[in-house]
């Protein structure tokens, strides 16, 4: 998709399809089809956005920053963003998310050393860097890391004076459901 620009005569300007015009250039076909429109600058600015963030090589806070442009830049909301990308509203809610964790966190996830699953189990605990370090350390999955972020926001909740309430044992049902469940 080209643009043409302004006062320049017969140049275009490539609006989405950079990497399939470079591969073509590498492939040696210099003659490439392309769809001319009169696009103006957000609209360009936008639909470069929206195909960059449809890459699979983008890290997950790439991703986030990309989403909260659109969302910042051109008044989009969640939902609306949603369908324009073809992903659900929880899922740019979730990785919106990651942009609240602290700078050393993301720049974990941009590394790849932390998956966008684990950066969502950080968002919210107390102190993300040292379950982030603890992560990378012993090598937690995501259910782990989880599991270990509940217990911790759990113990967060609780003042520090406070013996947690004892609570109720459970009946055999109870335990055979939560059995039946975890299978």
């Amino acid at each position: 998709l080209v643009r043409p620009l302004r006062d320049a005569g017969d140049n275009y300007e490539i609006v989405a399809g950079e990497r399939r015009w470079r591969a073509a250039q590498r492939a040696q076909l210099h003659d490439v089809p392309v769809v001319v429109r009169s696009i103006g600058d957000m609209d360009a600015l936008q639909i470069g956005l929206v195909e960059n963030l449809q890459r699979s090589d983008l890290t997950p806070i790439d991703e986030a920053k990309g989403y909260a442009a659109l969302i910042r830049d051109h008044g989009h909301t969640q939902e609306a963003l949603a369908r324009l990308m073809g992903r659900s509203r929880p899922h740019i809610a979730n990785t919106l998310r990651l942009l609240d964790l602290p700078a050393p966190v993301q720049e974990m996830l941009q590394q790849g050393q932390l998956s966008a699953g684990q950066g969502r189990a950080l968002v919210g605990l107390p102190d993300p860097l040292a379950m982030a370090e603890r992560a990378v350390a012993e090598k937690l999955t995501v259910r782990e890391l989880e599991r270990l972020s509940g217990e911790q926001k759990q113990a967060a909740r609780r003042s520090p004076g406070k013996a947690p309430v004892p609570q109720a044992p459970k009946s055999a049902d109870t335990r055979a459901l939560e059995k039946r469940i975890e299978e």
